[in-house]
């Protein structure tokens, strides 16, 4: 079995970790992230040189640009969302890593607004408001989960639609443009 093969299959497991953990909690923790970094920096050290720099300097671009702004975009794009960009950014070519980036962007964005229509809808239809309605998390859950304060019940996981982005270039065409 090829060791590229490995790496690949080790760094799509980390980051459907880090898709799942983001549909349950809306958070990523940064020891997830830094797990999925050190298998991002093991599955681009067997690309070949040519690839690997250009997907070297997207890495340190797109965090150079994107995690000063992610500050300000509090609660729709958050920094854990920005760091598993650039780490694909690191494991793929930068041809690739645009078509990554923007098919995980148009299946978010289609998802966030059935998302947001439905949640509308079930708010017409006499649901209850955004801090009582199905989304809210549970408190033991997310205490046990360590964090500090409650997790935010509106926001929209951004990792699965990356980690499903990457799997599908990775391992089969999904989408028509691969």
């Amino acid at each position: 079995m090829d060791h590229r093969l490995i790496l690949d299959l080790i760094f799509v497991s980390a980051l459907v970790l880090c898709a799942e953990y983001d549909i349950a909690f809306r958070r990523v923790p940064n020891e997830y992230v830094f797990f999925l970094l050190l298998c991002g920096v093991g599955n681009a050290s067997a690309m070949p040189p040519d690839k690997n720099v250009s997907s070297l300097a997207a890495f340190f671009v797109f965090m150079a640009a994107a995690l000063p702004t992610s500050r300000f975009w509090r609660g729709h794009f958050g920094g854990a969302d920005v760091k598993i960009i650039a780490v694909i950014l690191l494991c793929v070519p930068l041809y690739t890593s645009i078509n990554v980036v923007a098919h995980s962007f148009m299946a978010c964005g289609l998802f966030s607004i059935v998302f947001l229509a439905a949640r509308r809808i079930a708010r017409l239809c006499g649901g209850s408001s955004r801090r009582d309605g199905p989304g809210k998390k549970d408190p033991a859950r997310v205490k046990a989960a360590g964090f500090k304060g409650s997790s935010s019940a509106g926001g929209i996981p951004f990792a699965p639609f990356l980690a499903a982005a990457y799997i599908s270039l990775t391992f089969g065409p999904f989408w028509p443009a691969f």
